[in-house]
C-alpha cells in the first residue's frame, strides 16, 4: 500500500519497516525510494504497456517486454535515466517459445540438467540447492530472505570456478536468446561492489564464445538496505540476464555441446540462480 494505489495510500513500510533503513527508511539520508510522482510514472508505464502489448498486441512495447530495451526516461525517477537497474524483469515465455535447460526444481539439478545431461561444479568453495517452499519472503538460508518461489542453485567462489551444463549437440537455431534469473546473495562482503562472470557456449567443433553477464542485465548488484530481521529492506530478489544468441559469434547453434558460467581468478562472491533457458521472440 503506497502511491501506486490512489485509494488506499497508507505506506506499509511505516508499519513493517525501520524508519532509518538505509534504503527504504524515510528518516535515512541515503533512502532511495521513489516519490509518489515517480511511482505514478512507473505504474503508468509498466501496467499500461503490459496490457497494451500482451492484450492489445501493440508492438511499440515489444522491445521492453522481450528484454531488449531499457525502461523509458519518463518512467525513471527525476534525473536518474537510464534507470533499468531499479526495476526487475523476468521473462518466462510459453512452452512453444522456450527451451528450458535447467529450472532447478530440486536436488537433481546438482547432477543433471533438464535435458538429462550431466552438470559439473568445479572450483567453487560451496554450492548446492535451496528451496523457498513457494512462499514469497521465505528464502534460501544462504540469503534469508530470498523473494522468489522457485528452487535455486547457489554458488560461492573465491577464485577461478566453472559451472558446466552439457548440451549433447543441441540445436538452438529456433531461438533468439539465452536467459537465466539470478541474484546476488545478500550479507556477503565479497558482493559489496557487485560481481560479474562470463557465459560461454561451445559447439561440437570445439569453437567457443563468451560474453560478460553484467553487460546484459542489472542483476549482479549487492542487495541494498539493512538486515531484514532488524526490520530492514535487504533481501535477495532474482532478476533476468538475457543474452541474444547473436552475441556468441562463430559458434554453431545447431551443434551446441556445453554451456558454462565462468568465474575468473582474483574474484569472489556468491549468487543464486534458476530458469536457465533458450527463448524465442515473444
Amino acid at each position: 500500500h503506497n502511491s501506486f494505489n490512489p485509494i488506499w495510500t497508507s505506506d506499509d513500510w511505516e508499519i513493517h519497516g525501520s524508519p532509518t533503513d538505509s534504503h527504504c527508511g524515510q528518516q535515512s539520508p541515503t533512502q532511495a525510494r521513489d516519490t509518489p510522482e515517480g511511482q505514478h510514472a512507473l505504474g503508468q508505464f509498466f501496467m499500461a504497456s503490459f496490457f497494451r502489448y500482451f492484450v492489445g498486441a501493440e508492438t511499440a512495447f515489444a522491445a521492453y517486454w522481450q528484454g531488449g530495451a531499457q525502461v523509458p526516461a519518463t518512467a525513471c525517477p527525476a534525473e536518474q535515466a537510464p534507470c533499468e537497474d531499479r526495476y526487475h524483469l523476468s521473462i518466462h515465455p510459453g512452452a512453444a517459445e522456450r527451451l528450458i535447460l535447467d529450472a532447478t526444481p530440486d536436488e537433481t539439478a546438482l547432477l543433471q540438467n533438464a535435458l538429462g545431461q550431466p552438470v559439473r561444479f568445479e572450483g567453487f568453495t560451496e554450492f548446492g540447492f535451496c528451496q523457498t517452499n513457494g512462499r514469497a519472503g521465505e528464502g534460501c538460508t544462504q540469503a534469508e530472505p530470498t523473494f522468489a518461489a522457485a528452487g535455486q542453485l547457489f554458488l560461492r567462489w573465491e577464485g577461478a570456478a566453472v559451472y558446466t551444463s552439457l548440451l549433447g549437440g543441441l540445436d538452438a537455431r529456433g531461438f533468439a536468446a539465452l536467459s537465466l534469473r539470478v541474484g546476488l546473495s545478500h550479507g556477503l562482503e565479497a558482493n559489496a561492489d557487485g560481481v560479474d562472470f562470463d557465459i560461454a557456449l561451445s559447439d561440437s567443433s570445439g569453437r567457443s564464445a563468451s560474453v560478460s553477464a553484467a553487460e546484459y542485465g542489472f542483476a549482479l548488484f549487492d542487495p541494498p538496505g539493512d538486515a531484514f530481521d532488524a526490520r530492514g529492506s535487504e533481501k535477495t530478489t532474482l532478476n533476468a540476464i538475457r543474452v541474444p544468441l547473436s552475441a556468441f559469434s562463430g559458434v554453431a547453434l545447431n551443434q551446441l555441446m556445453a554451456l558454462e558460467l565462468r568465474f575468473a581468478e582474483q574474484t569472489a562472491g556468491g549468487l543464486q540462480w534458476t530458469d536457465l533457458m533458450f527463448q524465442a521472440e515473444l
